[in-house]
């Protein structure tokens, strides 16, 4: 298999197609059938939201196949602006089926990559060279959250569109296939605010990367909003004081009269069809509530504002039914006691029947008891299946093969590490205790079983935090703290701001080329910052270091203090001790 060694690694919120763009012109091979043949891609096969041949590709990366396959949808494709909206069993974590619902390709959208000529002028003097970002690429998104100009899909000039059918891109690296104009010499037109305001909802949205949303309910969410906002049939109120029916018609109306039918036309594809016959509709079908994307943030944009007001409102609405649900097993009834305890007996008999099964070869043998125990004692069924467990040991003749389980966890742990970055206040040490409350199970566990999975172990080598990459964090947060302080950024208040040593702040900022004025002066992006100048969690430092770089000012060499601790005790009159380790050194 032909391996890709010099596939560019990834920019900030860049999309697959500009990444085969780039390594296109790096391979220097002469046709893209050469470039996609090397990548495991069918000719033409690359605009997919999430190719089925990522897969593919992925293996034939450098490093671990199945770490680059979930770098790549998380980073590069749309999967994470979708997601919320692909349907989620209820209690389920399990979220490895979601390509399986995602649609392949926006509908009206295929064969069309959008460009922004400002966005790449930036690139260019940060990078050297400009890329296509992802979330231009958003159904609907028609201008750039960002700069507030429209998207380019074609030579301005000429009209010759950015992308073919078979063939990698070649701008913004190129100019003009047709008349040579540069792309930078392309007219740039400002775009409307509803269009900038569908742009930037968008791009929240996608950054904020949620979980996927049961369907029900995101419809119980978005009705319970409407009628909050005084949409409803009558004035007649249920016994609760929650109104009987939503005036659907009436706040479609609304809907359509704020962003007005020109611009809903150009996002949603069916409208402008004249297919507006239950336009909005909350039926949930396959799992997955009935609308197109779109349709879905022109809701949000309605109903919330913005992404993160949104994002709020799902996870109070998450916590009020994990609330209800607690209040009504702790009223089980005598006979959901009978009916669980006839449903575990059924599951032990196939554990000790057939030994060491998984959760897939239960829902194969005991559907019925499989069923209602994963939606009613979910937990006691997980401990059965634990390796270990005492039916495993008894009736199983071996272990259970956690093959399947490794990359869930991985990608939890993963999910974990980026939680903990993103936590507001002062930065605190990734530990591989606080990755592992993520996980079903314990550091310890995942100890014993190391070698049976290799993609949680390395993806833990890429979590865990180094004592220089937090340095790195708090010297950040530290700037961030003197601009929210008022106080003018001072290069001498950082150590005692961040608890780095001096030593180590000069070095990190010699490193990083920091400017403190400039990073005080806009909003910090810590975990965009660090990757900007290549500090990951596993960063070991600015080249070769002694101990006296990060000691602090009062460092002296272990076996000066030693000696002087021995004068110090024999002028006392005292014994020397037989152990004069010095646990007092002083630690960055």
């Amino acid at each position: 298999m032909v391996t890709a060694t010099f596939f560019p690694k990834s920019l900030p919120n860049e999309t697959i197609s500009s990444r085969i763009g780039r390594y296109h012109i790096l391979s220097g091979n002469r046709t893209s059938k050469v470039t996609f043949k090397q990548l495991g891609f069918p000719v033409g096969a690359v605009d997919h939201i999430v190719s089925p041949y990522l897969e593919a590709m992925a293996s034939r990366l450098p490093g671990d196949a199945a770490t680059n396959f979930l770098t790549l949808i998380r980073e590069n494709t749309l999967l994470p602006l979708f997601k919320p909206f692909l349907g989620k069993r209820a209690n389920a974590d399990d979220s490895s089926d979601i390509p399986s619902r995602l649609p392949r390709w926006v509908v009206g959208s295929h064969g069309e990559s959008y460009l922004c000529i400002r966005c790449v002028m930036e690139a260019k003097e940060e990078f050297g060279f400009g890329y296509w970002i992802r979330s231009h690429q958003a159904p609907g998104v028609s201008a750039c959250w960002k700069h507030g100009c429209e998207l380019l899909r074609s030579c301005s000039h000429c009209d010759y569109p950015f992308q073919h059918q078979g063939k990698c891109l070649s701008a913004p690296w190129h100019p003009c296939r047709h008349c040579a104009l540069e792309i930078e010499q392309m007219q740039v037109t400002p775009a409307t605010e509803s269009e900038n305001s569908y742009a930037r909802y968008a791009h929240d949205l996608l950054k904020l990367d949620m979980d996927p949303i049961p369907p029900d309910l995101l419809s119980r969410l978005y009705r319970r909003r409407i009628q909050e906002l005084g949409f409803v049939l009558g004035s007649a109120t249920a016994r609760d004081g929650n109104p009987r029916m939503t005036a659907m018609r009436k706040f479609t109306e609304d809907l359509i009269h704020l962003f007005g039918d020109e611009f809903i036309s150009k996002v949603d594809k069916a409208y402008a069809s004249g297919r507006i016959r239950f336009w909005l509709r909350f039926s949930v079908i396959d799992g997955v509530l009935d609308m197109p994307l779109s349709r879905h943030i022109l809701l949000g944009m309605r109903l919330f504002g913005t992404a993160a007001a949104f994002h709020a409102a799902v996870l109070r609405a998450s916590k009020e039914e994990a609330a209800a649900i607690f209040t009504k097993k702790t009223t089980t009834s005598a006979d959901d006691v009978v009916l669980r305890d006839r449903h575990r007996a059924r599951i032990v008999k196939e554990l000790k029947r057939h030994g060491s099964l998984q959760l897939k070869d239960l829902w194969r043998k005991a559907l019925r008891a499989t069923s209602w125990l994963f939606e009613n004692d979910r937990k006691w069924l997980e401990k059965m299946l634990l390796p270990g467990s005492q039916v495993q040991r008894d009736g199983g003749k071996e272990h259970e093969d956690l093959s399947d389980k490794d990359m869930l966890y991985a990608a939890q742990l993963e999910a974990r590490s980026r939680e903990l970055l993103a936590k507001e206040g002062r930065p605190e040490r990734i530990t591989i205790e606080r990755l592992f409350e993520a996980l079903p199970i314990s550091p310890g566990s995942y100890s014993v079983r190391k070698k049976e999975l290799p993609l949680l172990a390395h993806q833990v080598g890429l979590s865990r935090e180094s004592t220089w990459c937090l340095r790195a964090r708090r010297i950040l947060w530290a700037i961030g703290h003197m601009q929210d302080m008022d106080m003018k950024p001072l290069r001498s208040a950082i150590p005692s701001l961040s608890s780095v040593s001096y030593y180590a702040v000069k070095r990190i900022l010699e490193f990083s080329h920091w400017d403190i004025d400039a990073l005080a002066s806009r909003g910090l992006n810590i975990p965009a910052e660090l990757a900007r100048v290549g500090i990951t969690l596993a960063w070991q430092g600015p080249g070769v270091l002694s101990a006296k770089d990060v000691g602090g000012r009062a460092y002296t060499s272990q076996t000066g203090r030693r000696r002087n601790r021995d004068t110090s005790l024999l002028r006392a009159g005292s014994n020397v001790p037989e152990d004069l380790t010095d646990t007092y050194r002083k630690v960055a």
